[in-house]
């Protein structure tokens, strides 16, 4: 973290993770802050059933 932070990749951990990916502007995921993340309580419902078409990571995982 500190090295995005030094390089200007992050600015604040305290924006939220739609000032980076603004594809998830709007989502629960989207609204949640670095600093949620990192401490892993986003409050966002997450299904890591990895294969599943229900869960947030399917698009990541059918591209592959």
């Amino acid at each position: 973290m500190a090295i995005a932070i030094k390089e200007g990749k992050i600015q604040d951990v305290n924006d939220t993770v739609a000032t980076y990916l603004p594809q998830l502007q709007g989502t629960a995921h989207g609204q949640a802050t670095i600093i949620d993340l990192l401490r892993m309580s986003s409050g966002a419902r997450f299904n890591e059933a990895y294969a599943s078409r229900s869960s947030v990571l399917s698009p990541s995982f059918y591209q592959l």
